[in-house]
C-alpha cells in the first residue's frame, strides 16, 4: 500500500490502523488512523482533534506516538507521526485495550465539581502573615487585645494576604481598571449575532466539508461581530467578522478554524485572531 493511500482508509468502529514500512528485521511506523468513537461508543472528537500524542500497546509495552500533523476525515482522524522503529513481527494490540490520548478527556468532570477549589469549595482557611484578629467584644474604640496587636503576638486573621497585594484582586475591588480593544483585541459583543455552524480543522479539504450530510456534522451555536465601521449588516459572518464560541459561561475567540455555516452552506476560515479571511467558499452539495 502506498503511503498516500493510507490516510483514506477508515479504521472502522472503535478501530486504530497503523502504517509501517518493512525493512527486513525492522518496521518503521509512520502514520496512524483513529476512529472518533472508543469501545464504549464515547465520541472523542474534541480530544482527538487536539491530541499531541497517542500511546499504543506494542509487544506488551507502551509506545508514545508523537503527532506531527492532524487531518480530519469522515468518522476518524489521520495522524502523521514522528517515525519510530519496532522489531519485525511485532504485536500491536488494538482491540479495546487502553490507549492514552494527550491531552485527554475530562473523564471525572473536574470543572465545577466538588474537587474544583477555584469555585470556592476549599475548606481550609488560610491565615494572614501580618493582619491580626481585632477583639472588639468588650470595647469598640480600643480593642481588647490592643497590647497583643502592638507586640505582634495577637492571633493572625483568617484572610489571604493576596486579597490586598495581588494586582488583579486589588484592581477589581479597590483601585479599578480599564481595558479596551487595543489591550485584548476583543470587540464588545453586546450587539453580537448568533449563527449555526460546524467547525473543522484548517487541514480539512473544502470538498470533504461540503460533502458531509447534516447528520454527520456537529452543529452548534456561535457568535460573530460585524467589523467596526462596516456599513454592511448581515445575519451571517462576512469578511473581517470575528467569530466566537461559547464554552459554558465563557466566550472564546474561535481561531485557526474552518466553519461551515448552516443557513447559506458556505465555508469561512478564521486566522489566529478569529478574523474571517477573504476566501469564502460556497458549497453546492448539502
Amino acid at each position: 500500500m502506498r503511503l498516500s493511500d493510507f490516510e483514506n482508509i477508515n479504521p472502522g468502529q472503535s478501530g486504530i490502523l497503523v502504517y509501517y514500512r518493512d525493512s527486513g528485521s525492522l518496521y518503521t511506523v509512520k502514520q496512524i488512523n483513529v476512529n472518533i468513537n472508543d469501545c464504549n461508543n464515547t465520541n472523542l472528537f474534541d480530544e482527538l482533534s487536539a491530541a499531541t500524542s497517542i500511546t499504543l500497546r506494542i509487544n506488551n509495552g507502551d509506545r508514545v506516538c508523537n503527532i506531527e500533523n492532524t487531518v480530519q476525515k469522515l468518522g476518524y482522524f489521520h495522524y502523521e507521526i514522528e517515525d519510530f522503529i519496532i522489531p519485525s513481527g511485532s504485536t500491536v494490540e488494538f482491540k479495546c485495550t487502553n490507549t492514552t490520548i494527550l491531552p485527554g478527556p475530562d473523564a471525572l468532570g473536574f470543572t465545577n465539581s466538588e474537587y474544583d477549589t477555584l469555585i470556592s469549595n476549599a475548606t481550609d482557611i488560610r491565615t494572614s502573615g501580618y493582619i491580626f484578629e481585632v477583639d472588639r467584644s468588650t470595647e469598640q474604640v480600643i480593642p481588647g487585645n490592643y497590647d497583643n496587636i502592638i507586640s505582634e503576638s495577637a492571633q493572625l486573621a483568617e484572610i489571604t494576604d493576596s486579597s490586598y497585594t495581588s494586582v488583579g484582586l486589588v484592581n477589581s475591588k479597590y483601585a479599578g481598571a480599564k481595558t479596551n480593544i487595543d489591550d485584548f483585541g476583543v470587540e464588545p459583543l453586546v450587539s453580537g449575532k448568533t449563527f449555526e455552524g460546524a467547525v473543522y480543522l484548517t487541514t480539512a479539504s473544502n470538498n470533504f466539508i461540503c460533502s458531509q450530510s447534516l447528520s454527520d456534522r456537529k452543529i452548534e451555536d456561535y457568535l460573530f461581530s460585524i467589523p467596526t465601521g462596516s456599513a454592511e449588516d448581515s445575519e451571517v459572518p462576512i469578511q473581517d467578522s470575528k467569530i466566537f464560541e461559547l464554552d459554558q459561561n465563557k466566550i472564546l475567540v474561535l481561531k485557526d478554524s474552518k466553519i461551515w455555516i448552516k443557513s447559506n452552506r458556505t465555508i469561512i476560515e478564521t486566522n489566529e485572531n478569529g478574523i474571517v479571511q477573504s476566501t469564502i467558499t460556497q458549497c453546492t452539495v448539502v
